[in-house]
């Protein structure tokens, strides 16, 4: 119906209806009061029905509006609508809130002037507010980041190719050029000529594959000084994933290379220190140790001379400890520790450590007592030096601290065992001063005692427990500590070391034994504990009390204290007897029957006392140290700038063997010596005048002299025996020289002149293992037979280069050749068998195969 033929009641609900059409909500105000609202207006306010039931409660909107600066609300001081009519041009917004939300409203009022109404128009913005607000606190956040990222970091950015399209202050401030200067130019401005082109190239091909690239580099200033800089490097790609710039983000870590450099050459200054000082203080303690050593073995010494000489070496030994620990510390600090796995016999190796502190002990009247676990292996491999270091540190200290007649104990105990490895622990326990808990912490630190009273009262550098700690860390583990002021300590750690790969224990050791114990003394009742505590594992104790049962039952060996032998007629049992006893007197009387075991006897005194008796030889001690063959042969040159200790050098080697010794005093002269004679060894000094020893083994190398060169220092600082090892040298020594290292030196490049083949003793082996003469014979040519088919398949798989196969066919000779005692053929199977399992492929298998064949040729002959 067109509008003209409306009536006016239909009129007022075609407009009202329009007026209901509209999304936004529409207020009709006379200036005061509301006099319409359309439908969106009581969608919001749900809770009213009409505009009356509103109005009963409310004149206007505006009582909603949230009293906000900026934002519309009934103002006390003027008309909200006439304040948003007289200022057209500026966006009008209101809040209102329902419940736990706030509501954005923009408004726009329009003036009917004919009919003084007012027409209120609020376009709910919520969301748009919201995006802005949000996009507003981005954007300032972004600006609170910027700031951060200019103010710490010095930032660029570069087009695709290189051109620098943004640099901000910190950039200008650091590489000194300006901004313009900059702006439009290549990266390269600042590239500095030292910057390897392949780092730029890896850099290049990383961001551009869309990756981040990192890494530190050098750049030039403008005035030619350079700064070092960690960069950050990332491409800054479009929506289609293209890359449409780089921006760079670096730190000036310039100051902290320097600080790394000065601390490097820092380092640098105390090692060479530490070099400089080990190697003045060694040169003449190598002198006196050596020569009280010689002194020492003399048998024609006044007792009060030899005492004096004692002391001597006792002094000289504690001043070369307390080098050693400052020496430690240097390699600890530097993490220059290598550990170095042998195999050894715990019980024997670890009892002998301890014992050295009997006489210590003794001296203070301190109850010392050493417990050994017996059913720890026999092998173990560890590193068998710095467990000895740690276990004497600790009960070194325990013994110090405590007062006179006072108690220590040591104690080694198998914790856990498999097929690999073993878990042990060691513990030393005293009842002396010990450590408040305060001190505890103190006491690992290096150069640190628990007080300065302690330092005076007993000395010692501080050093020990560091050390020992800190070696533990090296090998997995860590010392405990365990005190109380005033009663005593106890220091403990665990220990993995592995199994050796043939373990030999006491049972098999012993696997015949029968043992007896005659006794009718019950006061001896702490000895024959430990005498059962020790056996356990060996065999079972019988205790007889009875003469007859000596001769009625078969005992292999008879044990007895020396109170009880006025008791018994040693002649009537065969058995060897070992007898308790602390009496020189009976040792002269009964040596040629009775084997002596001390009153104060510990396992591996019982354990070697145990193998005299039963005529074994001890395979049980595997110890990494071996007495030097006497009858050694060859000739040697000694390098040595030192006057004093190319005398004792010489000295020395003449209590080696049949050995020559050619001095030079510096290495020029020793190329002149070796241009006319050749040596088998030479002991190369390092710090020389007119030539030094690095300079001089060179030389010789490059002449085509393949002699085995040793360094011979007195430095002993961390790394040294690495760094000649990878010079070229074949081996190291120390100064002061260590009477084993040197022997095991001498031995693995010197001839024995003794033969190599000892005879063949079928009635000593026979007896040695318990079984008859014939039976062994019968035995020993079945493995003849055989052994030869074993070479013949050695032989092949050396041709073929079959490493598992050589390992396969000498694993099985050693194996029956060390059965039978037949040494030699299991040694050099042995070695052949090591070399094998280890993959080495330059060993000559060939020669030492041959070795092998030759060996057993003569072992056979010897059976003829």
């Amino acid at each position: 119906m067109p509008i003209q033929n409306m009536d006016k009641e239909t009129y007022t609900e075609y407009i009202q209806e329009i007026f209901d059409s509209q999304n936004n909500m529409l207020i009709v105000n006379d200036g005061v009061n509301m006099t319409n609202a359309n439908k969106t207006f009581f969608q919001f306010f749900s809770e009213y029905a009409n505009l009356e039931e509103f109005a009963q409660k409310h004149h206007c909107v505006c009582e909603f509006y949230e009293k906000i600066d900026g934002y519309v609300y009934d103002f006390d001081d003027k008309n909200w609508i006439e304040y948003v009519l007289e200022n057209p041009h500026k966006v009008h917004k209101a809040k209102i809130k329902r419940g736990e939300k706030i509501y954005v409203f923009q408004i726009k009022i329009s003036k009917l002037e004919k009919f003084k109404q007012f027409i209120i128009s609020l376009t709910d913005i919520t969301d748009t507010e919201l995006y802005k607000e949000g996009l507003e606190e981005s954007n300032k956040l972004l600006t609170e980041y910027k700031k951060a990222v200019d103010a710490s970091a010095i930032v660029s950015k570069t087009d695709i190719n290189g051109k620098i399209t943004y640099v901000n202050r910190r950039f200008i401030d650091i590489s000194g050029y300006s901004k313009e200067e900059l702006i439009g130019k290549s990266h390269n401005i600042i590239r500095h000529p030292d910057m390897p082109k392949d780092l730029f190239d890896n850099l290049w091909n990383t961001i551009k594959s869309k990756e981040i690239w990192q890494g530190q580099m050098k750049n030039r200033k403008k005035d030619g000084s350079h700064y070092v800089v960690d960069a950050i490097i990332a491409p800054i790609l479009d929506r289609n994933d293209n890359i449409v710039e780089f921006i760079a983000m670096r730190t000036d870590i310039t100051d902290i290379v320097k600080a790394k450099d000065i601390a490097q050459q820092a380092e640098a200054t105390k090692t060479a220190f530490l070099a400089n000082m080990s190697h003045e203080i060694r040169t003449p303690l190598n002198a006196i140790l050596g020569y009280t050593k010689i002194l020492n073995s003399m048998d024609t010494l006044p007792s009060k001379a030899a005492r004096y000489i004692h002391t001597i070496d006792s002094s000289t030994e504690t001043l070369l400890s307390i080098v050693n620990d400052i020496l430690d510390i240097s390699k600890l600090e530097s993490n220059s520790i290598n550990l170095e796995k042998v195999d050894f016999n715990p019980i024997y190796t670890f009892e002998e450590s301890a014992e050295l502190f009997s006489a210590k002990a003794k001296e203070k009247h301190i109850d010392f007592k050493i417990d050994i676990d017996p059913k720890i292996p026999l092998c173990i491999k560890a590193d068998l030096h710095k467990l000895k270091q740690i276990i004497s540190n600790l009960i070194s200290n325990a013994i110090k601290f405590t007062p006179q007649k006072g108690e220590v104990s040591f104690r080694l105990s198998l914790m856990e065992k498999n097929a690999q490895s073993l878990k042990l622990q060691v513990a030393v326990k005293d009842n002396g001063i010990g450590i408040s808990q305060s001190e505890q912490e103190k006491i690992l630190k290096p150069f640190t005692q628990a007080n300065e009273n302690i330092n005076r009262s007993f000395g010692g550098t501080g050093l020990g427990l560091s050390i020992s700690n800190k070696m533990l860390e090296f090998m997995g583990s860590s010392l405990n500590i365990e005190s109380t002021k005033g009663e005593g300590s106890l220091f403990w750690f665990d220990i993995i070391v592995e199994n050796c790969e043939d373990e030999y224990n006491l049972k098999q050791k012993f696997s015949n034994a029968s043992l007896a114990l005659f006794t009718k003394k019950a006061h001896r009742e702490k000895e024959t504990l430990r005498l059962q505590k020790y056996l356990q594992y060996v065999s079972e104790l019988h205790t007889i009390d009875n003469v007859k049962d000596i001769i009625s039952e078969a005992h292999n060996v008879l044990i007895l204290f020396e109170d009880d032998i006025h008791l018994l007629d040693l002649n009537i049992t065969e058995s060897p007897i070992i007898l308790i006893t602390d009496q020189d007197s009976v040792i002269k009387s009964y040596e040629k029957k009775v084997y002596i075991l001390p009153l104060d006897f510990n396992a591996s005194q019982l354990y070697d006392t145990l193998s005299k008796a039963y005529n074994l030889n001890d395979n049980t001690k595997k110890i990494a140290t071996k007495d030097l063959d006497l009858s050694l042969q060859g000739k040697v040159l000694l390098v040595e700038d030192h006057p004093v200790n190319r005398e004792l050098f010489s000295a020395i080697i003449d209590q080696k063997g049949d050995i020559e010794c050619t001095m030079a005093t510096n290495g020029l002269e020793a190329l002149q010596i070796l241009d006319t004679k050749l040596f088998d060894i030479i002991f190369m000094d390092i710090n020389m005048p007119v030539m030094d020893g690095t300079t001089a083994f060179k030389k010789l190398r490059e002449s085509g002299i393949k002699t085995p060169v040793i360094a011979l220092t007195a430095n002993a600082i961390a790394g040294d025996k690495e760094k000649f090892l990878t010079l070229g040298f074949d081996d190291y020594l120390s100064k002061p020289i260590e009477d084993n290292a040197f022997n095991e030196i001498l031995q693995r490049y010197l001839q024995s002149s003794k033969p190599e083949h000892p005879k063949f003793n079928v009635e000593k082996i026979s007896k040695e293992l318990h079984i008859q003469k014939d039976v062994y014979l019968k035995i020993v040519n079945s493995f003849f037979k055989m052994v030869f088919e074993d070479v013949e398949a050695i032989e092949n798989a050396i041709q073929k280069n079959n490493l598992q196969k050589i390992y396969l066919g000498a694993h099985k000779i050693k194996g029956s050749a060390g059965n039978l005692r037949i040494d030699s053929v299991s040694s050099i199977a042995k070695e052949i068998e090591e070399n094998a399992l280890k993959e080495i492929v330059d060993f000559d298998y060939t020669t030492a195969l041959e070795r092998l064949r030759e060996t057993i040729y003569l072992f056979k002959e010897d059976l003829k």
